[in-house]
């Protein structure tokens, strides 16, 4: 912007009694000054340099980095002010000046520049240069061509030539002033975007967000996919129900969703934390509650809704959150049909791809579709990571061992052994050891030797105990064994895993009515009925009828006719 000059009231100098420098010899004196004093500067900045670039070279994100470019620059500019300030103050000029014959005067006084006009001068120099010279393009358009630095600390800069620059034309006036304006309502309009961006970013936390992505507190996979709030939970919740991310992420970005103020926002994380806290009733109610209390007309309220009353079928999918909890309502309502169809739906979206391939070969086998099951298998088998492997693995394991348990070769149990073999065992988990030992059993070898498993078992005495009633390794009676499974299914603590396994291992081996009429009470009980109940409704019929527990199989049939939904496969059989 240009400044009044307010000197020009008392006195106007006449541009013949004052030669005024040309702007031409201006610019030039000052690359010359530039090329005389950067080796001085770059000596006396030696040892600091090399220091930021060994901070480059490691750390360039470090503090320290930061730190010594500023301490670097401020040294930098601190010798340019001094110095030129010196010259100007005892020789009214610096080396470039001196060499195309430039003079810098007070526009007032002695023909001497006093020190603190020199000091001014050369600070606001400095600041120009800062700002890429911008400022300076007003030596364009003032008449004695005295731009911001000349103007504050009243002085001028003149030529010892015998011809002086005659000042700017009229149109030259007009057209850099007029340049100026619009260059400055630019930055205005600029500076104005982005300091109502940086509010918004201040307003939804973003700051913070990315700090605690930084120490690794937040998802940064969340993060990559999402931008918005909103979005960004229900897309947190789906994945976590998908089995992509742990609780700890869940739980790290609802809390951070708390500390901000939206309330639909706030809303979704309350309902994280009731999706996280499912098993124990009491949390999971009470933030249930919290949902429809933040925001009782979003879509968190409906899902809570619709979580507090398991009965009521999610028609209504406008997130990801709803989908997945509808997915789950299908599962264990048997409904697979429907199943498959949502599973192509969620495919349409990133970060659940192994999710849905996954599901994909466990509802073509339960379908009736084996083959289509191990070929869907044998396609997503090497792009899977091993939690993965290990997850599907032992999963359709256990389903063929269970179809079929005798001397042959079962593709997917030996896929799950060289996984688990490639990473010492590390990575065992309930069901894989249970699909390992039920292999080794049905096929009568000691390979692998349950060594392996040892410190799995210290870890969980529950699958210790299942897998000594279910190993032949074991010294324990058929009648021991058969009371280890009962203990097992009809606890009402640890594992649910292990209690389906022990009651469906019950179903096949035992020959009590007692132990019968617990399972039906069970099954009545559960209303989760999905595949691992209809496996245990299905053999406990066949055991039933083969015992001639008439009673048992005539409470079976009424329970599956007020109740159950099997998948078609299984109702035609």
């Amino acid at each position: 912007m240009v400044f009044l000059d307010f000197t020009q009231q008392n006195e106007k100098p006449s541009v013949h009694d004052l030669k005024i420098a040309p702007v031409s010899d201006r610019l030039l004196a000052f690359f010359f000054d530039v090329v005389i004093f950067s080796p001085i500067l770059s000596l006396i900045l030696s040892q600091l340099l090399k220091k930021i670039e060994l901070r480059y070279y490691t750390s360039p994100e470090s503090m320290e980095f930061y730190v010594l470019v500023g301490v670097s620059v401020a040294l930098g500019l601190f010798f340019v002010i001094i110095t030129q300030a010196l010259f100007i103050t005892y020789w009214n000029a610096t080396p470039g000046k001196m060499f195309f014959k430039l003079k810098v005067i007070p526009l007032h006084g002695s023909g001497k520049v006093r020190f603190p006009q020199a000091l001014l001068r050369s600070g606001l120099w400095s600041l120009e240069v800062l700002f890429l010279m911008i400022p300076f393009v007003e030596v364009l358009s003032h008449h004695y061509r005295r731009p911001l630095h000349d103007r504050a600390s009243d002085t001028m800069v003149i030529t010892l030539k015998e011809q002086g620059d005659l000042g700017p034309h009229p149109m030259e006036t007009h057209f850099v002033r007029t340049m100026l304006f619009i260059l400055v309502c630019g930055v205005l309009f600029w500076s104005s975007l982005i300091v109502t961006q940086f509010y918004r970013m201040a307003e939804r936390g973003e700051f913070k967000r990315h700090e605690l992505e930084e120490e690794q507190y937040l998802c940064a996979s969340i993060t990559a996919q999402v931008d918005d709030e909103e979005n960004r939970l229900d897309y947190a919740i789906a994945r976590y129900l998908a089995g992509e991310v742990g609780e700890k992420c869940l739980l790290a970005e609802a809390d951070f969703a708390l500390w901000q103020s939206e309330k639909d926002i706030q809303a979704w994380a309350y309902l994280a934390k009731a999706i996280h806290y499912q098993y124990d009733d009491e949390k999971s109610d009470l933030y249930l509650d919290k949902v429809c209390e933040t925001e009782n007309q979003g879509e968190p309220c409906f899902l809570s809704q619709a979580l507090q009353h398991e009965n009521v079928r999610l028609k209504k999918k406008t997130s990801l959150t709803a989908m997945m909890l509808s997915l789950k309502q299908q599962s264990r309502q048997g409904d697979y049909q429907d199943y498959l169809q949502e599973l192509k739906n969620l495919s349409q979206f990133p970060g659940f791809e192994h999710f849905v391939q996954k599901e994909i070969v466990k509802a073509l086998w339960i379908a009736g579709e084996a083959e289509k099951s191990k070929g869907a298998l044998w396609g997503i088998w090497s792009g899977l990571d091993i939690q993965d492997q290990v997850e599907i693995g032992a999963w359709l394991c256990q389903e063929e061992l269970d179809q079929k348990c005798g001397n042959i070769e079962y593709q997917s149990c030996q896929n799950l052994k060289e996984t688990l073999a490639e990473n010492r065992y590390e990575d065992m988990t309930q069901e894989a050891a249970i699909s390992v030992v039920q292999e080794r059993e049905c096929k009568k070898t000691s390979e692998p030797s349950l060594l392996v498993f040892h410190s799995t078992f210290e870890d969980n005495p529950e699958l210790k105990l299942f897998v000594g009633a279910l190993s032949s390794e074991s010294p324990w009676t058929s009648e021991k064994r058969i009371q280890v499974m009962r203990d097992l299914a009809f606890s009402s603590r640890g594992s649910k895993l292990i209690q389906k396994r022990a009651l469906f291992y019950l179903s096949q081996k035992s020959n009590s009515e007692k132990d019968f009429q617990k399972i039906y009470e069970w099954l009545a009980k559960n209303t989760d009925h999905n595949w691992m109940w209809n496996k245990i409704y299905k053999q406990s019929e066949l055991s039933g009828t083969k015992l001639k527990l008439d009673q048992y199989v005539n409470n079976l049939k009424i329970l599956k006719e007020g109740s159950i939904r099997l998948p078609a496969s299984e109702v035609t059989k």
